[in-house]
């Protein structure tokens, strides 16, 4: 398990490399479950894909929490101008599966 600070994001002026620059406000502090992995990237631009379980605090909106989840994780930092860089992006979905627990899917993609 690691803890992750999740942050939504309040404005949306910056790429996803200069992401840092926008302005965030926190949710919550959560423990993801160790990443189960679901699927084997076939190519070279495809990653692996992953699982994991979120368990919603107390007091938290699970539909907030989803949406800092889905920011905080995906993305990338690439801050290259062209492509063919190799730089990972994570496409991170979250999915409500009980009352208080989330499913968290992470795919990663390569630019190539």
């Amino acid at each position: 398990m690691h803890t992750v600070h999740a942050y939504v994001n309040t404005t949306n002026h910056y790429a996803d490399g200069w992401r840092y620059l926008d302005s965030d406000n926190f949710v919550a502090t959560v423990r993801l479950t160790a990443p189960h992995m679901l699927k084997h990237g076939a190519d070279r631009d495809e990653g692996d894909t992953y699982t994991q379980y979120v368990r919603v605090p107390r007091g938290v909106n699970a539909g907030m929490l989803g949406q800092a989840l889905r920011h905080t994780l995906g993305g990338s930092n690439c801050k290259h101008e062209y492509d063919c860089c190799g730089c990972a992006t994570h496409r991170v979905s979250v999915k409500l599966t009980a009352p208080r627990r989330l499913l968290v899917r992470t795919q990663i993609s390569y630019n190539y």
